[in-house]
């Protein structure tokens, strides 16, 4: 599956030989600073790009989770998925990151809106939301832009360096913009 406008391509699936490129882009600590994830792997090494590129996305023959590779001019820039897929209520998780070279370009901005219309027009979701760290202000930005609202506030959620952050919930009814 892909999903194409101007410059952007989100493309489901990548070769494993891109694992090497994704490694590469992920292996920075900033995102995975950002990401407020004790999981994402730091250093990020190239098997755990294989490791996420195999992922099982798919219970009882229901996809749970889609993870589309960012590409910006035919470049591998990041990451952005929907996942933790709530048919039933019709919401989703998304989240994503963009490689250092290719930041303050708007192409988060970009890939979330086009994943925006996927999940309402694929996926029939009412709603996706995330979390975002106190300090990861581009990030509430491009949320923003998006039409996403903060909707509340999770004090000391996050332990990083000897120091607890919050995290900003935040929403966005999809349907509101049909």
């Amino acid at each position: 599956m892909q999903i194409k406008s101007g410059d952007l391509l989100l493309l489901e699936d990548i070769p494993d030989e891109d694992a090497g490129k994704l490694a590469v882009l992920a292996d920075d600590p900033t995102i995975s600073r950002n990401v407020g994830s004790h999981s994402f792997p730091q250093p990020y090494t190239k098997e755990a790009a294989l490791d996420f590129m195999h992922l099982n996305r798919e219970m009882f023959r229901k996809r749970f989770r889609f993870d589309f590779y960012i590409h910006y001019r035919k470049e591998l820039c990041g990451v952005i998925e929907i996942s933790d897929i709530n048919y039933e209520d019709r919401n989703a998780h998304v989240g994503y990151w963009i490689g250092s070279g290719f930041r303050n370009r708007g192409i988060a901005t970009k890939s979330l809106r086009l994943v925006c219309e996927f999940a309402l027009a694929h996926l029939r979701m009412h709603k996706l939301h995330t979390r975002v760290l106190s300090f990861n202000i581009q990030s509430m930005q491009v949320l923003i832009s998006n039409g996403f609202f903060i909707e509340g506030f999770l004090r000391d959620q996050f332990y990083l360096d000897g120091q607890y952050y919050g995290f900003y919930t935040m929403g966005k009814i999809l349907e509101d913009e049909q």
